[in-house]
């Protein structure tokens, strides 16, 4: 490979070489193809995360099977809220990482960029450090407030602490997937998620509750030391210098760079998205535990929710692939002025997903108990899925295009517009939830659609955000000459 690409640019300088190297991994396919090697990586994480995690369920679910009184599902499924809170701190790190160091590889500022992928892991130490700290004395009310049944709390505590502990460790697997991900390597990024989920759903989780036999209070030991694993591994490969960006110890001792800041500012957007996803959730429980009648559909409404939130993840993997893919692929041709690459990569993009969605929201729609079965088997917890488990796919495809324009407004420089349009989705699925528990305080599956009212609400904003800022784009694509050849011959000064 290195050979072939210096004998193409023999009249450049080495330097110059291997920039152009770097930047071919960006270029040198056709925007579709480029596309789906973008999104290949964070598919497999995506997907393969969804799905295995679901399997995961399955399994804990099957073992305590035949024990109804031990909520198995319940307790997973309301740690999962609590926990998420601190787990996503490692995502919104990764999505500066993303964001960001995709431009300065397009810039030729790999320095800088190696600067910043050391500042915000040293950034994530000392915030884990902070939100472990936190947690430990909010688990307990944000479990009461969301309704968990008080004989349930405790247990469900100590799953939230043990998943909590290794913070630091499980951050580090995400913030080095999403270093591979900037670094033009989507399809290792995907292969190392999928081996900790695969080393996590099929070896410690059979050795966990089938061998061992573990309480449900310790299920989640099985993710933390899979992606404790993988994280350091992935840190000393990239410490070791084998990818384009390439970071050394001694930049642990340097000041912080001028860039952390501004990759920040690029991930803000997706502080209100972790907030959507986690937020929502509590009041939503809050609200249907109010109004249940009896403990019994108190639980059952608990554990159907679990296996909605499964489904929503497995149903936004493609989008959120696809997403990730978009904004790598557009960030870097934005960085260079592709406009052509921009909008044909776009057009690619809501193609993917909008197939997806056609073949994946009927089945959930109109066979809900082919997906329930999976998880539950009591006759009560069957009817409430039938029930509730379709309300949220009603609008599901606003949901998952939304997700790509938010990832939109970012890679063309815009993440205000995005961090403002998640702020609404919360607010008003907030508002909607709480509304309905008043019009219907003793039907708990209606606050499903509270999912309904954000979708429709959000839509209007997301198209006219989406509009006006696509307009000039288009602009600047039928003024340029941009194309996109099979090898790229665009070089990037340093």
């Amino acid at each position: 490979m290195w050979k072939n690409g210096l004998s193409r640019s023999s009249s450049l300088s080495n330097k110059d070489s291997f920039m152009q190297l770097d930047d071919d991994r960006f270029t040198k396919h056709h925007p579709f193809k480029n596309l789906v090697i973008m999104s290949f990586g964070p598919f497999l994480s995506t997907a393969g995360i969804s799905i295995l995690d679901s399997i995961e369920l399955m399994l804990i679910s099957k073992r305590f099977k035949n024990n109804p009184n031990s909520y198995a599902v319940q307790i997973i499924g309301l740690s999962f809220f609590i926990f998420s809170i601190c787990l996503d701190i490692g995502l919104f790190l990764t999505q500066a990482i993303v964001a960001r160091s995709t431009s300065l590889i397009g810039e030729g500022r790999k320095k800088d960029g190696c600067q910043l992928i050391t500042d915000l892991y040293r950034l994530s130490i000392l915030v884990n450090i902070i939100a472990s700290i936190i947690i430990n004395f909010c688990a307990r009310p944000l479990l009461l407030f969301s309704g968990c049944p008080e004989d349930l709390i405790e247990q469900v505590f100590l799953l939230v602490i043990v998943t909590v502990a290794p913070l630091c460790m499980t951050t580090l697997f995400h913030m080095s997937t999403g270093f591979l991900q900037a670094n033009g390597r989507p399809v290792m990024n995907g292969l190392f998620q999928l081996a900790a989920k695969v080393l996590q759903t099929f070896i410690m989780t059979p050795i966990l509750q089938y061998g061992i036999k573990v309480d449900v209070t310790l299920s989640n030991l099985s993710m933390s030391v899979s992606q404790s694993f993988f994280g350091l591994l992935l840190f000393i490969l990239i410490y070791q210098g084998k990818f384009i960006l390439k970071p050394t110890f001694d930049m642990w001792f340097n000041p912080f760079h001028p860039e952390l800041k501004k990759a920040l500012i690029y991930s803000l957007p997706s502080i209100p998205a972790y907030v959507y996803s986690l937020i929502p959730p509590i009041f939503i429980l809050r609200y249907m535990t109010q109004a249940s009648k009896t403990e019994t559909i108190k639980t059952d409404v608990i554990a159907v929710y679990t296996i909605i939130q499964k489904m929503v993840l497995i149903g936004l993997a493609i989008p959120q692939a696809v997403s990730i893919g978009f904004l790598t692929s557009t960030t870097h041709a934005l960085a260079v002025s592709n406009y052509k690459r921009v909008i044909d990569t776009l057009k690619y993009a809501a193609l993917i997903i909008i197939c997806f969605l056609v073949i994946y929201i009927p089945l959930l729609i109109f066979r809900p108990l082919w997906f329930a079965k999976l998880f539950v088997s009591q006759e009560s917890e069957l009817k409430m899925a039938e029930k509730m488990l379709p309300i949220p796919f009603y609008t599901f495809s606003i949901t998952a295009m939304n997700m790509f324009c938010n990832n939109f407004f970012v890679a063309i420089g815009k993440p205000f517009i995005s961090l403002f349009n998640s702020t609404i989705q919360l607010i008003s699925i907030c508002i909607a939830s709480k509304v309905l528990l008043s019009l219907f305080p003793t039907d708990p599956a209606k606050e499903m659609f509270s999912y309904t009212a954000c979708d429709c609400i959000t839509l209007v904003l997301t198209l006219i955000f989406f509009i006006i800022n696509f307009i000039p784009l288009y602009k600047k694509y039928k003024n340029s000459v941009n194309v996109y050849p099979l090898q790229s011959t665009t070089i990037v000064p340093a």
